[in-house]
Parts: C-alpha cells; structure tokens; sequence
C-alpha cells in the first residue's frame, strides 16, 4: 500500500454540534497554499474524504490509475 498523501491547503471537519442533519461537514480552503499545490498537479487532483481511527474527518490525494491491459491475440486488450 502507498504511502497517504494529503492536499496542501484543504481540509475538512465534522459539522458543528448546532448544524442541521442534511450538513454532513465543513471544507476550509487557503489560497495561498492551495494555488501553488494544485499548480504542481495535473489537471485534475481526485481528493478522497476518509475518517481516521480516532474518528476524525480528513482528505487525502487519490492517485488511483487503472492498469492498462496488455494486448494479446491483437485484441489491444479488449475483453472480447
């Protein structure tokens, strides 16, 4: 398993004890911080929201990338 990486610039928290049930959490951006990590990126950066043992919302970078099947039998690796 790879190691986690977390966004610069980004976080998340539980909702306050006085928010409504249909508030799930809150998301906190600084620009200074986000603006040079995201520039360093791709794209697109794929963040997914995680709780930790202790019960603590977070985010960490999902780099996730499906393999690419071989191509055998000059099928450029299509299942059928």
């Amino acid at each position: 398993m790879a190691d986690v990486q977390f966004p610069e610039g980004i976080s998340i928290k539980d909702p306050h004890a006085n928010a409504p049930d249909f508030v799930k959490g809150s998301i906190s951006i600084k620009k200074s911080e986000i603006i040079p990590f995201l520039e360093k990126r791709s794209e697109w950066t794929n963040l997914d929201i995680k709780r930790s043992k202790g019960g603590k919302l977070y985010l960490s970078i999902n780099d996730f990338t499906p393999s690419t099947p071989k191509a055998e039998d000059g099928k450029d690796g299509l299942p059928f």
